[in-house]
């Protein structure tokens, strides 16, 4: 097929219409397919997600299974092989290796919808066994965009989780901005820290996880969690 050029179509009495711009979902997709998509009365295909159209209603598992798609994607375009579990494995949504020595790994998957302010973190219920390398990545999906990608050593991500019950109780929320201010997640898609086993991660959680959580533990059981200094 030669190169795409999609047009709306001429209304009758109107002025030629400019080529359209199609939204970023629809990219890289066949030349065929936009005749398959819902037009606008004009004939303009409305890119979806963007605000044009309601997007068709999804749910938890579809989302969890979006996030989990995304992961493998990310990891796949950087040329390491990485697959989705489909739910077989506990605590597991993608098993890849990566890096230059194909490290072997766990990648826990918490999604966030697009128009949803937290990530519900209550499935990271337990630190990683001796010797595991195991991670978190958080996916907060987007209207007519790219994800953006958190990358989190499942072991800092418990400690917070476990800070945020002995402070708070009930169901877990936190919002990308709890996580931004967390070092190893102040700036998104930090794949590069996948090529290093999760144990050689600096431990760098947020302030209020030091200064509150007396009770939280370290995995390697070094004692409790150091405080932050008395000013």
């Amino acid at each position: 097929m030669g190169e795409r050029s999609l047009h709306t179509r001429e209304v009758a009495g109107s002025k030629p219409a400019a080529p359209i711009t199609i939204c970023s979902h629809y990219e890289g997709l066949p030349d065929a397919l936009p005749h398959f998509l819902p037009q606008n009365p004009n004939g303009t295909v409305p890119p979806s997600g963007c605000n044009n159209d309601a997007p068709m209603a999804r749910g938890t598992a579809a989302t969890g299974a979006a996030g989990a798609y995304f992961v493998a994607g990310q990891l796949a375009l950087r040329g390491w092989p990485a697959s989705p579990t489909f739910g077989n494995t506990p605590r597991t949504d993608v098993l890849a290796q990566v890096g230059a020595n194909r490290l072997p790994l766990a990648i826990q998957v918490k999604t966030k919808s697009e128009h949803s302010k937290d990530f519900q973190m209550g499935g990271i219920s337990d630190y990683s066994p001796p010797g595991a390398n195991e991670w978190v990545v958080l996916v907060a999906l987007r209207d007519c965009a790219s994800p953006d990608y958190y990358v989190i050593p499942r072991d800092h991500a418990r400690a917070t989780v476990e800070a945020y019950e002995l402070n708070f109780g009930g169901r877990i929320f936190l919002g990308e901005q709890e996580f931004s201010a967390y070092k190893v997640c102040r700036e998104k898609d930090r794949w590069e820290l996948l090529a290093h086993p999760a144990s050689e991660a600096e431990w760098e959680v947020e302030d209020w996880v030091r200064k509150d959580a007396k009770g939280v533990g370290w995995p390697d059981k070094r004692g409790p969690f150091p405080l932050l200094p008395s000013p």
